[in-house]
């Protein structure tokens, strides 16, 4: 994958424009790009016109790359920046887990642009894993040809999770691709979650096929093995843009903190339709005074409608490059020393 090329505007600590900001799983040997998770519904007319168009209006535009000729754009020098922090060297496999409390919020979306944003960044292999109990969102967020293989068939090889690992590389090099989707397999008869060991073997395969993996955790509502939550290396937790569902984010964040101690959390705050400056303050306040940090903010972009492949091309800058400080900074946190392994569930 080619990094996203980096047009222009500048981030902003303050609140209006902040930029910044799990599940259970199983493993198997790959299948090779299978043919395709769920594909997103035909878009009607009026979402198809919207999608050919930039998310920042033309005259908007055409201001930033006259203030770029004058030397005035702190954009290209942010992003070029964002996007070194992408390419963070790591000495293991890396996960990522994704979760929120409220659905909506954008936590498919923000599992997929995560995943693309590393893979388009990284020389290395990494993957977008959808371990929740139904299908997420995440599958039709990200291209077609992204290669796809069932996680549950991973699991298919307990006395060997290196032979499984072995065949996802060698299937990622039939592809010629970077990324790899481990979606949810297409049995309906299968179980919907997989079991403690089946999970534990999937993080294994994860750590030996793939620099880093991104994964996008259960709902709240659905109890997550500790294990799984403390076998993650960074923990995104996804609020709504309004204060009612930061408060619930908070909860639930004081109830991870208890059963993963030494997992980092970043809280991020998630625009997924427009919102005013007050309810985008108001979500920051809550969630950032329970986390102890400045939550990271990702604004509302229609490129970032559920339901259709993600256009980073397409992107507003503003929240292209909110997008990549998130991808950033979750990798920085990774990237710190391995997490420690645990019992129960958290509830």
């Amino acid at each position: 994958m080619t990094v996203p090329s980096a047009p222009s505007p500048r981030p902003s600590q303050a609140v209006d424009q902040a930029p910044h900001a799990a599940p259970s799983f199983s493993p198997a040997p790959p299948d090779a790009a299978s043919g395709r998770r769920g594909s997103a519904p035909a878009p009607d007319e009026d979402v198809a016109a919207l999608r050919g168009r930039h998310g920042d209006p033309t005259p908007r535009r055409m201001l930033r790359r006259l203030r770029r000729l004058l030397g005035d754009d702190e954009f290209p020098e942010a992003y070029e920046r964002a996007l070194g922090g992408c390419r963070l060297p790591v000495t293991t496999g890396r996960r990522v887990g994704v979760l929120s409390v409220d659905g909506g919020v954008g936590r498919s979306t923000l599992t997929a642009a995560v995943g693309l944003l590393l893979a388009a960044a990284r020389a290395d292999a990494v993957s977008v894993v959808d371990v929740g109990p139904t299908p997420s969102g995440v599958a039709v967020r990200l291209p077609e040809q992204v290669p796809a293989s069932s996680w549950r068939r991973l699991a298919a090889d307990p006395a060997s999770p290196d032979r499984a690992a072995a065949g996802l590389h060698h299937s990622l090099g039939r592809a010629g691709s970077s990324l790899h989707l481990l979606d949810r397999d297409p049995d309906p008869t299968a179980p919907p979650a997989p079991a403690a060991e089946e999970a534990e073997l999937l993080h294994h395969v994860l750590a030996r096929a793939f620099s880093v993996s991104v994964l996008e955790l259960p709902p709240a509502a659905i109890p997550v093995p500790t294990t799984s939550l403390e076998q993650m290396h960074c923990l995104i937790l996804v609020s709504g843009a309004a204060p009612s569902s930061a408060a619930r984010t908070a909860e639930h964040l004081h109830r991870v903190r208890r059963h993963a101690p030494h997992v980092p959390i970043l809280p991020v705050v998630s625009a997924t339709r427009p919102a005013t400056s007050t309810e985008r303050r108001g979500a920051y306040d809550v969630l950032g005074a329970a986390s102890g940090t400045a939550p990271l903010l990702v604004d509302h972009d229609r490129h970032l409608t559920p339901g259709l492949p993600i256009s980073l091309e397409h992107i507003g800058e503003q929240r292209r490059l909110q997008l990549v400080e998130l991808a950033a900074a979750a990798l920085s946190l990774a990237a710190s020393p391995g997490p420690q392994p645990a019992a129960q569930e958290v509830r």
